[in-house]
């Protein structure tokens, strides 16, 4: 009997390796898509402002937004294109940028609560 205990616990042993090094290790191939909330980097905003973008256009679609609101979408999108130009130029200045993305984040999310968008819908900027 205790050489089957043994032997039983022997196998148990050489299989839990077995097991972890054949299991992909998922943490030496995350790729993070956003930045971590503690950064300050101005491309990731702007990054991130371009895809709220794209989210908003899509529930101006699924929502049935009006012409105003539409409008307004228009006017806020060549906003962001101008946003994106700056950046691209070399000196540009930093909190002003910064600034602008928050204001366009603003203004997008109230397009977002004038669309009466659900809650699930939204776009989480954070």
């Amino acid at each position: 009997m205790k050489k089957l205990s043994l032997i039983l616990l022997i196998a148990c042993g050489l299989n839990v390796p077995a097991i972890s090094i054949s299991a992909p290790d998922y943490r030496s191939n995350m790729a993070f898509a956003y930045s971590w909330p503690w950064s300050n980097r101005l491309d990731a905003e702007i990054n991130h402002l371009n895809r709220m973008r794209g989210h908003v256009r899509w529930q101006l679609g699924h929502y049935r937004a009006n012409s105003s609101i539409r409008r307004d979408f228009a006017r806020l999108s060549r906003e962001i294109d101008h946003v994106n130009w700056e950046y691209r130029q070399h000196g540009y200045d930093r909190r002003h940028l910064h600034r602008e993305v928050e204001r366009l984040h603003a203004a997008l999310h109230d397009i977002e609560t004038r669309l009466r968008v659900r809650t699930w819908d939204y776009y989480h900027w954070r």
